[in-house]
């Protein structure tokens, strides 16, 4: 996942919407919101004109004492002289450009990449043209995939129905709330094709995980 963070969420959707046509899933939050939604769920973090925040170099300094994810800049400015960035790209750059970019860099840092989703078995990258389980395509739709990438990205945490529209769908172009179970049943349905058994379990009072081997046992489901 990634976060992108500019006082004005709607010039940042443009690029979180690119994103999401990658398949790639972004969040968008302002300066302030972001201090308390970074976490290691995020592989890099994207500070669209970053002259707007005052001190870069304290905020900076801020974001990386909650979580130890690379910053980049997306700015036509010179940056802060105190202000470490992880890498810095012009403003108009292409989704694709930043993305690739941000890939070289976690690749040169021995980081994990932003586009790799793997989790037992299950691999849900976005440069798959299916999400595939131990080597066998899966025809998930677009929105499927998008799912499956946040429940691989938070777990082992359980997620509530109200973050997967969080984390896996447009804000612009959300479904009602009741549509995630929906949704989860016909990626369960698709998975018991191949496998005999369900991907996705709801745990009472918890929210949705990626059934796991480790999972299988001692689960209290809805």
């Amino acid at each position: 996942m990634i976060l992108i963070i500019n006082k004005s969420k709607k010039d940042a959707r443009g690029l979180s919407d690119m994103f999401y046509y990658m398949g790639q899933p972004a969040q968008v939050v302002t300066p302030s919101e972001a201090l308390s939604e970074i976490s290691p769920i995020y592989r890099a973090v994207i500070i669209m004109n970053p002259r707007a925040l005052g001190d870069e170099a304290e905020y900076l300094s801020r974001l990386r004492s909650y979580a130890d994810v690379p910053i980049f800049a997306l700015t036509d400015y010179p940056v802060a002289r105190e202000a470490h960035y992880d890498g810095i790209l012009q403003k108009d750059a292409y989704a694709s450009k930043i993305f690739s970019y941000i890939c070289d860099c976690a690749t040169a840092d021995k980081r994990a990449l932003p586009g790799q989703y793997l989790l037992a078995g299950l691999d849900a990258s976005i440069n798959l043209r299916f999400v595939e389980y131990f080597g066998h395509a899966i025809s998930f739709t677009r929105t499927e995939a998008m799912i499956i990438r946040t429940l691989i990205r938070l777990y082992p945490l359980p997620i509530s129905s109200r973050d997967i529209l969080k984390y896996a769908f447009r804000p612009a172009r959300a479904p009602e709330l009741a549509n995630v179970r929906t949704h989860i049943s016909v990626i369960n349905k698709k998975f018991r094709e191949l496998t005999e058994r369900p991907l996705i379990v709801l745990e009472s009072g918890k929210g949705y995980r990626i059934l796991t081997p480790e999972l299988k046992e001692n689960l209290v489901t809805v």
